[in-house]
């Protein structure tokens, strides 16, 4: 036990710690991914030109914790704004209006971020969680991109369109 003391307490004992500890801390950064947390620019593309048709700031809500989060307790999105749920892989989903005081636009996207649907004016969910509603994709979709009510219909957003998220 001595022995591990003295070379904790000297310069190269130190130096390896820190060394060490540097090499865990990046492995657990590029292990989790190298995007900042956050907002992000995400783009939609037009289907067929590839031009883009809109711009939106976005929240990126990557953990379980921030997805069941969503935009509870808020008053509202600006138009421009909106959060988008990021996941592993593409399957179905379910999303619910439990204690949003606002409309949204739910749009969904495929693995390769092709919009497959998008929801227009789903409205909030005030009461008794029971009576909520559900908004499900109608296909597995790996992105859900939320926006103020009349953001999709004012940019014209529809399927086939892709999301493009910049670095």
């Amino acid at each position: 036990m001595g022995h591990r003391r003295k070379f904790l307490r000297s310069g190269t004992g130190r130096c390896l710690v820190l060394v060490a500890c540097l090499s865990l801390a990046a492995a657990g950064v590029s292990a989790l991914g190298a995007e900042p947390p956050g907002e992000r620019l995400l783009r939609i593309l037009d289907a067929s030109t590839g031009k883009p048709k809109a711009t939106f700031r976005v929240e990126v809500a990557r953990t379980v914790q921030e997805q069941v989060r969503g935009l509870q307790g808020r008053d509202g999105l600006e138009p421009g704004r909106g959060m988008l749920f990021l996941y592993p892989k593409a399957a179905p989903r379910s999303f619910w209006m439990k204690d949003v005081a606002f409309h949204i636009d739910l749009v969904f996207a495929d693995g390769e971020g092709r919009i497959t649907e998008v929801l227009e004016d789903l409205r909030p969910c005030v009461g008794p969680v029971m009576r909520c509603p559900s908004y499900r994709s109608g296909s597995p979709a790996r992105y859900a991109l939320e926006l103020a009510a009349g953001q999709a219909d004012a940019h014209g957003l529809g399927p086939g369109d892709r999301l493009e998220l910049a670095p």
